[in-house]
């Protein structure tokens, strides 16, 4: 197993999770925290899927919520990197998520004091700048969502 990711990776997923949240209020979409599973529709894997276990989620569409978990692509995904998880959710991860038509991807760098917001067009991700310290990570799918970093 890797290691735990320590207090700073769940404290930069909590105020995350906080930003997001306060953004939905009471719209019918659900903020999820981590461990939760997610069970991608992924074809070119043997069964077709893939779970995950994003840091931070959001979906939409309540019907993919199962007793389990999310089994579906929701709507965003905000991974933060530890050193230990870098390579598995800059490659492995962004390949998956893009596989499964999420919409947006969120990385969180701590190390880099960074944010990139990935945004799914014609089903590829496309970058957004580099979000750096003092600045407002912004969704391009979620129109006026801003979390700062």
């Amino acid at each position: 197993m890797s290691p735990d990711p320590g207090w700073k990776h769940q404290a930069i997923g909590t105020n995350c999770y906080d930003g997001i949240k306060s953004y939905f209020g009471k719209a019918k979409c659900k903020v999820f925290l981590a461990p939760l599973d997610v069970v991608l529709p992924i074809p070119s894997k043997r069964k077709n899927r893939a779970v995950v276990q994003p840091d931070v989620c959001v979906l939409c569409d309540l019907a993919k919520l199962d007793d389990h978990g999310i089994v579906g692509t929701p709507d965003l995904i905000v991974e933060i990197l530890s050193p230990g998880n870098t390579k598995h959710d800059l490659d492995t991860k962004y390949e998956l998520y893009q596989e499964a038509s999420l919409p947006e991807y969120w990385i969180v760098n701590p190390m880099g004091r960074n944010v990139i917001v990935y945004t799914l067009i014609n089903g590829e991700f496309s970058g957004s700048k580099l979000f750096t310290e003092g600045e407002k990570a912004r969704s391009k799918h979620f129109k006026g969502l801003e979390v700062e970093r």
